[in-house]
């Protein structure tokens, strides 16, 4: 028992020894361009938006979303747009195409 304990207190004074000396030189980096493509953009809209949803209804609701690349923001701009004489049911999101936040956010 005895010589699991001090292998156990040998194991935490160690871990603590090599996050003091290299914990602050760790640094995670993201993936370049966590959302690359229109797909991908539409997927986190849906998962935004609207959740909710049945499993069937997700390709019809996917297909419907117009996504544009906007440049100079380096985002992808996800949008739907109602038809005259309808009330509510658009939208705007703005993603950020490296990291995936939801930059704007509008229900139109």
């Amino acid at each position: 028992m005895s010589k699991y304990l001090f292998i156990g207190i040998i194991v935490i004074l160690f871990s603590f020894n090599i996050v003091q000396l290299y914990g602050n030189h760790i640094k995670y980096r993201l993936p370049k361009d966590m959302v690359p493509n229109e797909q991908t953009a539409r997927a986190i809209a849906y998962n935004v938006l609207l959740a909710g949803h049945d499993d069937d209804d997700k390709e019809k609701v996917l297909d419907s979303y117009n996504v544009t690349y906007l440049p100079q923001k380096k985002a992808w701009l996800v949008h739907k747009s109602i038809p005259e004489g309808y009330l509510g049911g658009g939208f705007e999101i703005v993603i950020r195409k490296n990291d995936g936040k939801i930059m704007e956010y509008h229900i139109l």
